[in-house]
């Protein structure tokens, strides 16, 4: 294997670390992985130490390249990106830059990239030449979505700015957390009307079957001792062999609530459940408000300015794997008239920058 001609890409995750390594055709050669590496919580010597961890795996998958050993002490990566969760700051970049410069033998500049992970959901935008900018949208527990351009200096990416992604207390919107969220609400609210007008039965339609499914899940049997539910406190340790009963209650708040996602979209989508659908549509048009926001650069900003038509949507995160639930988001933003050049999940982000980085520098 000649030296310089393999593209790095590596995900630093709060659980796992994953690398992949491409060829100079941006075929996937191998993968390896390390431990959680969250910048912030791991710190410097355990993030370094997952990142040597996934790069000796997958170096020691590829034939020829057995005999390099961590830290390298020769140049063997054309390219290498680093997306990491934790890594916000200039400042984090700066300190980590030099250590991974030594670990990787790759020199400082535009071919050793670290960025925050969400950059790495947006790497599509390499195979789209009709393209100039992506925007990422990550929804599982949580969301968030960010907007970059291509960079005109290194040919990886800028970010043009970002939405969300405060968390389940302040945000989170479209996500499972909102999902579960609204699903109460809905609950509740049509047990507030029940109360008032003296009807028997839900006075929404379908509510009936998503009150029945949610009140077997919890094991209650009225809309208010879903209080006792959301409210219960969160799990202060676990017991080797014990089993909290309910099982809910081993669950923190925002994963209880969130827990609900796959039994409402399993109604929406399986059994066309109108109430359920209206649930997720009300999700997915806070998600699509969310993309609406980080589009709203002003237009006379060139520099900033979105054009749709000139935009790809990437896709993250267990919600949006749901291809039912991204066609929600991408018809409301169609009401508006907002149609992208092209929109796709992304399922493996580190083949996919691996693949990304071998586009832009081979």
């Amino acid at each position: 294997m000649p030296d310089s001609s393999l593209y790095l890409c590596i995900d630093c995750g709060g659980s796992k670390t994953a690398a992949a390594i491409a060829d100079t055709n941006g075929q996937i050669l191998s993968r390896g992985f390390g431990g959680g590496a969250n910048y912030n919580d791991a710190g410097q010597a355990k993030f370094i130490q997952a990142i040597s961890k996934a790069t000796q795996e997958a170096l020691s998958a590829i034939p020829g390249c057995e005999r390099f050993g961590i830290p390298l002490s020769e140049p063997v990566f054309a390219a290498v990106w680093i997306g990491a969760s934790g890594i916000d700051r200039k400042q984090d970049i700066s300190d980590v830059t030099p250590l991974v410069s030594n670990l990787l033998y790759t020199e400082a500049g535009p071919r050793l990239s670290i960025t925050n992970d969400t950059h790495l959901l947006a790497s599509p935008l390499a195979s789209y030449p009709e393209a100039d900018t992506a925007i990422a949208v990550i929804a599982g527990t949580g969301s968030n979505v960010s907007a970059f351009r291509r960079g005109t200096n290194s040919g990886l990416l800028e970010e043009l700015g970002r939405c969300g992604g405060w968390g389940w207390i302040l945000g989170d919107e479209g996500s499972g957390f909102h999902v579960g969220k609204e699903t109460l609400r809905t609950l509740l609210a049509s047990s507030d009307r029940l109360s008032v007008t003296g009807n028997s039965s839900p006075d929404q339609p379908g509510a009936s079957k998503v009150q029945e499914k949610v009140f077997q899940y919890f094991g209650i049997s009225t809309a208010y001792d879903l209080f006792s539910v959301v409210y219960a406190a969160e799990p202060t340790m676990s017991i080797a062999g014990w089993t909290p009963e309910p099982a809910y209650l081993g669950l923190e708040r925002k994963h209880r609530i969130a827990s609900l996602a796959p039994l409402v979209f399993a109604l929406a989508f399986d059994d066309h459940d109108e109430c359920a659908l209206a649930i997720l549509r009300t999700t997915a048009h806070a998600l699509a408000d969310q993309i609406r926001s980080v589009m709203a650069a002003p237009s006379s900003d060139e520099e900033r300015r979105i054009a749709p038509s000139r935009t790809i949507l990437c896709f993250g995160g267990s919600l949006v794997g749901v291809k039912e639930y991204r066609q929600l988001i991408i018809d409301d933003l169609g009401v508006d008239g907002i149609v992208f050049a092209g929109a796709e999940f992304v399922d493996d982000v580190t083949t996919c920058g691996a693949a990304s980085l071998a586009r832009v520098y081979v």
